[in-house]
C-alpha cells in the first residue's frame, strides 16, 4: 500500500514540475542554511574538545581587580608557587615563540610552543609517534628535545616514520625528535608547529623574575573538585603570596575559567543568534512552500472529492498529501545538505580568523541526522495547511462547482494570507537585525585607528639567543632596516616589538621621576613598545607634540621615550609632559626623557579603546635583556607599490644577512585589519545572506498570493472593468490587497524586532539595539520591495478582457 501511495505521490509531483521545482528550491535554501548553521554550532559549541575529559580543563591567568587588569600572564616563580601549594588542580604552562629550522638547502621559521613537560599529560593527549616529554626535560641541558606537529612532520620531513630519535637543528642547536603529535591536535587556540620543553631552575629564580609575566597556564581539576572549590583554594594562595611578596604580588589573583569558555569567547552568543536567524529562514521557506501547495490544492479539489466519493477516508487523504509534502522536503533536504557541504568547505578554506575551531567544522553523521529530522519535520509542518483544508471537504459542492466557489476557498484564502503575513514579519525581524549589524560593522571600521594600513607589509624575525646576545641584537636590526630601505620599491621601514593588531600587547609598570614612591604592584602600567626611528613615519602615526625618535637615539645617548595622548592625559592632566622623565619596569633601565607625544592607536582591536602606551628606542634597552625583550620583533615596510610584491625581496635581504634566519607571519596591515574584524564581518555577512534569502522568499510568497488571487478573481475583475472601473481602480484594488498584507506583516515584525533586538546587543559596536536608523530603513526597504511584488500581479489584472472573462462563465 505504501509503495503504491509513494508512486502516486511521485507522479503527482512530477505532474506539476514548476510548482515542485519552486518548492524544492525554497526548501533547499531553508534546510541547507539550517544544516550549515547547525554544522557550525555543532563543531564549535557542542562537539567536545579533542582532549581527555575536557570539562575538567581550565585556563588560569593573573588578574588585579583593584587596578582594573582583568587578565595577564603569570611569572615563573608565581607559577611554581601556585603549582606546589594548591591541592585542587594540576597546572601546566605554555608560551608561544618562533624557532628557525635549518638543514638541507633552506631555513624555515617555525611557530614554536614552549611547554611544561607535563602539559600534554594534563590535556590528556599523546603523540601519534614516539613519546611525550618526561620530567627530566625540564632540566636545562636535558631540554634539547622536540615534538613535531603532524603538519610539519608531513611537509618538512615527508612523513618519515623513522624521524623519532633523530637530531634536527633548531636555532643552531641540535634537538632530538621525541615524537609526532596527532593530526587533529591543537594547543588550545594556537597553531604551533613544534613543541619544546620549558627549562626551569627554581633555585635560580630571583625576586625580579617574579615581576616578569611570561607564561600562559592551563590546568586540570582534580577528581571531585569543583571549579568554585579550586578558585577558593587559589584565592587563599594569592593572599599568602600578596603578604610574602607585597611589592610585586599585592592585589594580584589567579583566576580560572573553563577552557571551553575561554576558547569560545564572544562566539557563543553570535552563533546562537545566527542559528535563531536561520530558523526564521526555514520557517519562511516552509510558509512559502505551504502557500504553493495551497495554490495547487484549488486545482486538485475535484480529484480529492472523487477519491473521497470512491471511499477514501479523511485520514487516507491527509496521509497521501503529507506523504507528498514529506517527499518534497526530503528532496529539498538532500539538495540543501549538498549546499551546506559547499558552504562549509568555503568557510573552512576562506574563513581565516572568523571562528574558533574553524578547522574542525564539518558535515558529520550528527549533522546528517539533524538535516533528516528537519526535513521530516518541515514536510509535516508545511503539509498540514493544505491537508487540513481537505479534512472536511463538501463532496456535493465540489463536484457541482468543479472545485470553485466552495466554502473551502475562504479557508484557503485566509491561510494563504496568514502565511504571507508571517513571512513578511519574520523577514522584517531578520532585516532589522541585519541593519543593526551592518551599522555596527560600518561604525567599527570608521573608528580612528591612529595609523594607516595601506601599502604596508609586516613580518616577524626571531633571533636565536645562542647567536644573538646583548648589543648584537640591536646591531642586527639596524643593519636589517638599512638593507630594507635600500631595496627597490621600499619607501620606509620601521621596527617594533609588535605592530598594531598583531595580537601581542605586553604592558609594564613605570615610575615618574619626582612622584611619590609606590610599591611595584601599585605603580601605573602602560603598553610597552620598542620602536626604531622611522617606525611612526612608516605607519603614519601622527606626532602631536615634540619629536619622533632619531638615528642618534642610541645606547650611548641620553635615554628618551615617546608616550601616547592617552597616557599624557591620564598622568599629566593640564601639564606639558615634554621634558619630564619616567622609567620603565625593566630592571636596570634608566630614567628616560619624554621627547614626543603621538596619537592614540587602537592596537588590540578596533573595538578596544586606546590605553596608555610608551615607546622606547630599541637601541636603548638594557643590553643584557635585549635577547629576551627583542629576540622576536616585527618589521613594517611601506611600499611604493603593492606591498605583497616585496615579500620575496624581504626574504632575500634576510638571507643575505643571515642564511639561517627566516621571516614569518608576513601580512599586510590591511590583512591584519581584516583579521581583527573577521568575526563581526562573518556574523554580518552571514546574516545578510540569510536576510536576502528571506526577502526573496517573502517577495515570492507575496507575489504568488496576489497572482493566484488575480486568477481566482478574473470574473469579478472583468465585471468591474465592464461596469466602468478604470485601470487606476484595478491597480488600487490589487496593490491595496498586497500592501495591506505587507503592512500587517511589517507591523508585527517591528514589534517582534523591538522585543528581540536586545538579544544581539553584545554583538553591536557604537549602535544601540533600538537604533532609529535601522528601524526606519528596514520597513522602508521591505515595503518598497513589497510594492514591486504587488505591482506585477496588478499589471496582469489590467490585461483581463472583460468580455472574455464574463463569457467564460
Amino acid at each position: 500500500m505504501f509503495a503504491s501511495n509513494l508512486r502516486f505521490a511521485v507522479r503527482t509531483l512530477l505532474g506539476s514540475p514548476a510548482t515542485t521545482l519552486a518548492a524544492v528550491v525554497a526548501l533547499a535554501l531553508g534546510i541547507g542554511s539550517t544544516a550549515a548553521m547547525f554544522s557550525i554550532v555543532n563543531s564549535v559549541l557542542l562537539r567536545p574538545l579533542s582532549y581527555s575529559q575536557p570539562d575538567r580543563l581550565v585556563v588560569a591567568f593573573a588578574a588585579n581587580p583593584s587596578r582594573n587588569i582583568p587578565q595577564f600572564r603569570v611569572s615563573i616563580p608565581n607559577y611554581l608557587d601556585y603549582q606546589n601549594l594548591n591541592r585542587s588542580l594540576r597546572l601546566g604552562t605554555w608560551s608561544m615563540g618562533a624557532m628557525v629550522l635549518t638543514g638541507g638547502d633552506r631555513a624555515d621559521n617555525l611557530v614554536s610552543a614552549t611547554i611544561s613537560p607535563g602539559l600534554f599529560d594534563i590535556l590528556g593527549v599523546a603523540p601519534r609517534l614516539g613519546n611525550n616529554f618526561s620530567a627530566d626535560n625540564e632540566v636545562p641541558g636535558k631540554n634539547r628535545v622536540v615534538l613535531l606537529s603532524h603538519a610539519i612532520w608531513r611537509s618538512r620531513f615527508g612523513a618519515d616514520g623513522s624521524i623519532v630519535g633523530k637530531s634536527i637543528q633548531l636555532d643552531g642547536q641540535a634537538h632530538l625528535v621525541s615524537g609526532v603529535m596527532p593530526p587533529s591536535f591543537r594547543l588550545l587556540d594556537q597553531t604551533a608547529e613544534i613543541f619544546v620543553p620549558q627549562a626551569i631552575v627554581p633555585s635560580a629564580m630571583t625576586e625580579e623574575d617574579r615581576g616578569r609575566s611570561v607564561l600562559d597556564l592551563v590546568g586540570r581539576l582534580n577528581e571531585g573538585v569543583s571549579l568554585e572549590q579550586a578558585q577558593t583554594d587559589l584565592d587563599s594562595i594569592s593572599a599568602r603570596l600578596g603578604e610574602a611578596h607585597t611589592d610585586l604580588n599585592k592585589g594580584w589573583l589567579l583566576r580560572i575559567v573553563p577552557l571551553t569558555e575561554k576558547l569560545l569567547g564572544n562566539s557563543r552568543s553570535g552563533l546562537l543568534a545566527l542559528f535563531g536567524a536561520v530558523v526564521f529562514v526555514l520557517l519562511i521557506a516552509c510558509a512559502n512552500v505551504a502557500n504553493l501547495l495551497l495554490a495547487r490544492a484549488g486545482a486538485r479539489l475535484k480529484e480529492i472529492a472523487v477519491r473521497a466519493a470512491l471511499g477514501a477516508s479523511a485520514g487516507a487523504l491527509i496521509g497521501q498529501l503529507l506523504l507528498e509534502s514529506v517527499l518534497l522536503s526530503l528532496t529539498g533536504g538532500a539538495l540543501g545538505l549538498g549546499l551546506a557541504w559547499l558552504a562549509i568547505r568555503a568557510l573552512v578554506r576562506y574563513g581565516t580568523a572568523a571562528l574558533p575551531r574553524l578547522s574542525e567544522i564539518s558535515i558529520d553523521p550528527l549533522v546528517v541526522l539533524f538535516t533528516l529530522a528537519v526535513a521530516l519535520a518541515t514536510g509535516v509542518l508545511f503539509g498540514l495547511a493544505p491537508a487540513v483544508t481537505f479534512a472536511r471537504i463538501d463532496l456535493n459542492s465540489v463536484l457541482r462547482a468543479s472545485g470553485r466557489g466552495t466554502s473551502g476557498d475562504a479557508v484557503r484564502a485566509f491561510l494563504r494570507n496568514a502565511l504571507v503575513v508571517s513571512e513578511v514579519a519574520l523577514t522584517m525581524v531578520l532585516l532589522t537585525g541585519c541593519g543593526l549589524l551592518l551599522r555596527s560593522l560600518w561604525t567599527l571600521q570608521q573608528v580612528d585607528r591612529g595609523y594607516q594600513v595601506t601599502q604596508t607589509l609586516t613580518f616577524k624575525v626571531a633571533l636565536p639567543e645562542s647567536r644573538y646576545k646583548d648589543m648584537a641584537v640591536a646591531r642586527f636590526y639596524g643593519k636589517l632596516l638599512e638593507e630594507i630601505e635600500g631595496t627597490p620599491g621600499v619607501e620606509l621601514a620601521g621596527m617594533a616589538r609588535d605592530v598594531p593588531l598583531s595580537g601581542a600587547n605586553p604592558t609594564l609598570n613605570y615610575v615618574i621621576e619626582g612622584a611619590p614612591p609606590l610599591a611595584s604592584g601599585d605603580q601605573p602600567r602602560a603598553r610597552f613598545r620598542l620602536a626604531s626611528a622611522d617606525y611612526f613615519k612608516t605607519l603614519r602615526i601622527p606626532l602631536l607634540r615634540g619629536r619622533y625618535f632619531e638615528l642618534a637615539d642610541i645606547e650611548t645617548s641620553p635615554a628618551v621615550v615617546i608616550i601616547n595622548e592617552a597616557l599624557a592625559k591620564q598622568m599629566f592632566p593640564g601639564k606639558d609632559p615634554l621634558g619630564l622623565r619616567l622609567r620603565c619596569g625593566i630592571p636596570g633601565s634608566a630614567f628616560a626623557s619624554i621627547v614626543g607625544i603621538v596619537n592614540n592607536t587602537r592596537s588590540i582591536g578596533l573595538d578596544t579603546d586606546p590605553g596608555p602606551e610608551t615607546y622606547y628606542p630599541y637601541r636603548q634597552v638594557v643590553p643584557a635583556l635585549m635577547s629576551f625583550v627583542e629576540g622576536t620583533a616585527s618589521i613594517a615596510v611601506r611600499a611604493k607599490g603593492e606591498p605583497e610584491a616585496l615579500t620575496g625581496a624581504m626574504r632575500g635581504v634576510l638571507r643575505r644577512l643571515d642564511p639561517e634566519l627566516a621571516l614569518f607571519q608576513a601580512k599586510t596591515m590591511e590583512e591584519l585589519l581584516n583579521d581583527s574584524v573577521a568575526q563581526p564581518k562573518f556574523r554580518t555577512l552571514l546574516l545578510v545572506a540569510f536576510a536576502a534569502v528571506a526577502l526573496v522568499l517573502a517577495v515570492i510568497g507575496l507575489y504568488g498570493v496576489l497572482a493566484y488571487s488575480v486568477t481566482q478573481r478574473t470574473q469579478e475583475l472583468g465585471v468591474r472593468m465592464a461596469l466602468g472601473a478604470s485601470s487606476a481602480d484595478i491597480l488600487k484594488l490589487v496593490i491595496g490587497q498586497g500592501m495591506r498584507l505587507a503592512l500587517l506583516g511589517v507591523a508585527i515584525g517591528m514589534v517582534a524586532a523591538l522585543v528581540l533586538a536586545g538579544a544581539i546587543e553584545k554583538l553591536l559596536f557604537g549602535v544601540k539595539p533600538w537604533d532609529a536608523a535601522a528601524f526606519v530603513a528596514t520597513p522602508a526597504l521591505l515595503l518598497a520591495v513589497a510594492l514591486v511584488a504587488t505591482y506585477l500581479p496588478a499589471r496582469k489584472a489590467l490585461k483581463i478582457d472583460p468580455l472574455i472573462s464574463i463569457r467564460s462563465e
